[in-house]
């Protein structure tokens, strides 16, 4: 089980699991010359086997106690190998149970067979059952020397699924340096471009409206230079943090620089994109901010038109609304007039 961090938070865990599947595939590959089946106690299939699984188990010819696990695809073991099973446990009925590798000696119609058992436990050391295989009697590899090799093999396999894992996570973690404000945890301007981007070539194919606005923090020198910028920065990852919680899934809300933010509003005409805005607004200055107390925010808000030469002509159009509402006396929201007629304010 490997666990998962955010920082020094623990937020989950990733369990590994081998199937028996992987095992008995590993062993054959490493092993052509032998048969490899899992053997698992009847009490434990009856008792803690899912339902829809126990149809996988089917009984050994006379071992009462055992049964054999067929693979998820459905196969069944050859008859040769049941009977080769059901006899090398019934000889070995003085091992079972006993938590130690064992292996017998049978006859059958290949000749002369070794049947070796490799016990198979719990957590809590308790026998759930056994990897066997079935060898020709000339083949002398040690069981012990098996063992040694699967566990070889098995760890092998565990150490690169971690290292996967890991790469995985960093790979993860270092998008997320590439695409987010270290300081707020929206998107950074580079990320939002290139969704402005995109978004802007949609509309151009299929003239669906999209808006864009634009806010910064009213006076916010002056909180800095009054209260320092530890408390300035506080300000800023409080209010990212509302605006997160406003946005719609498809939105990027992004800081743009400094104290000024920008978010992309896809299948939003300007009416929306002011409704937005407001919303915003009016929360930022319901909200109490620790050592700073009130601070309100100045919003821009311009939706695309087909007359637009270019995205940055609709981030300038923007830009220019919230020059607007800052010039008419901050804290209120404007929509640039565009192309087509006036701008509105809230």
């Amino acid at each position: 089980v490997y666990p998962l961090f955010s920082g020094t938070t623990h937020v989950g865990s990733v369990e590994l699991v081998v199937s028996p599947e992987v095992v008995t595939g590993i062993l054959q590959e490493m092993y052509p010359e032998r048969r490899f089946h899992l053997v698992v106690r009847k009490g434990l299939v009856e008792n803690q086997a899912f339902p829809e699984t126990r149809d996988r188990y089917v009984e050994l010819e006379g071992s009462g106690s055992f049964l054999w696990y067929a693979p998820g695809n459905g196969s069944r073991p050859p008859e040769e190998d049941v009977k080769c099973l059901s006899l090398a446990l019934d000889k070995g009925d003085g091992n079972l149970g006993s938590r130690e590798s064992f292996t017998t000696v049978l006859e059958g119609e290949e000749g002369t067979l070794l049947a070796d058992f490799i016990p198979v436990t719990d957590s809590s050391m308790q026998l759930v059952g056994y990897f066997a295989s079935l060898r020709p009697a000339g083949y002398y590899l040690g069981i012990l020397d098996m063992r040694r090799e699967l566990i070889f093999s098995l760890l092998t396999w565990v150490m690169t699924m971690g290292a996967f894992l890991v790469l995985e996570m960093d790979r993860r973690r270092i998008r997320r340096l590439a695409f987010r404000d270290q300081l707020t945890g929206l998107y950074n301007r580079h990320y939002f471009l290139q969704r402005a981007d995109s978004e802007w070539e949609r509309a151009g194919r299929s003239s669906e409206e999209f808006s864009i606005l634009m806010f910064d923090i009213d006076h916010f020198k002056k909180v800095n230079d009054t209260f320092g910028h530890q408390s300035g920065d506080q300000v800023l990852k409080k209010l990212s943090g509302l605006v997160q919680c406003m946005v719609r899934g498809q939105d990027t809300p992004a800081r743009w620089g400094g104290e000024e933010f920008i978010v992309l509003l896809p299948d939003t005409p300007a009416e929306g994109a002011l409704v937005l805005g407001e919303r915003i607004r009016s929360a930022v200055e319901d909200e109490e901010f620790q050592v700073v107390g009130k601070v309100t925010i100045s919003v821009g808000v311009a939706a695309w038109s087909a007359r637009d030469s270019s995205l940055d002509r609709l981030i300038a159009r923007a830009d220019s609304a919230l020059y607007q509402a800052k010039e008419n006396g901050r804290n209120q929201v404007r929509t640039d007039p565009g192309p087509e007629g006036d701008g509105t304010v809230a």
